[in-house]
């Protein structure tokens, strides 16, 4: 926790994805109580492994959703086999997250969803045990194997592409 902290500097101290809380009379600082999941970008890299990239510093696995939002508009390079329960890309997201070459994306039942920001898929396979909703942004898929095994696929508005 920080407590009774002034920042003097001339931008704040961003305390995002460094397990810390706010507590009353602090000033230029950023604190912020995104679900762990999230994708914060503050690594030193693009890297879907780094776990400086995700809040609570831990990459999502299949017990959590990544979560791509205006926490951060830093891209995202899935560079290794990704499993996870769910994918959101959210209105607030304006990056992109790209599907690096060989490297596979397993999504479980808490489904993809995008309403914003670029999706770019590579040659390996995308795997999706819910469902498919696509309402913004930019999807390109992968070039390889694109599963749906859900409840279906919807996009809107009809210009939408898949």
């Amino acid at each position: 926790s920080v407590q009774d902290s002034y920042n003097t500097n001339a931008s704040s101290i961003d305390a995002r994805g460094r397990n810390t809380t706010a507590v009353p009379n602090n000033a230029g600082w950023v604190f912020d109580s995104t679900a762990t999941g999230t994708w914060i970008g503050l690594g030193a890299d693009n890297n879907w492994s780094t776990t400086g990239n995700w809040m609570g510093n831990a990459v999502p696995d299949s017990t959590h959703s990544a979560i791509f939002d205006a926490t951060s508009q830093k891209n995202a390079s899935i560079n290794a086999n990704a499993n996870v329960q769910g994918m959101q890309i959210n209105s607030g997201y304006n990056g992109t997250v790209t599907q690096n070459s060989g490297n596979t994306l397993t999504i479980g039942s808490s489904s993809f969803s995008q309403s914003g920001g670029n999706f770019a898929g590579g040659d390996s396979n995308i795997t999706d045990n819910g469902s498919f909703l696509l309402s913004g942004g930019v999807f390109t898929s992968t070039s390889g194997t694109m599963s749906i095994n859900g409840s279906g696929i919807k996009w809107t508005p009809e210009s939408r592409q898949i």
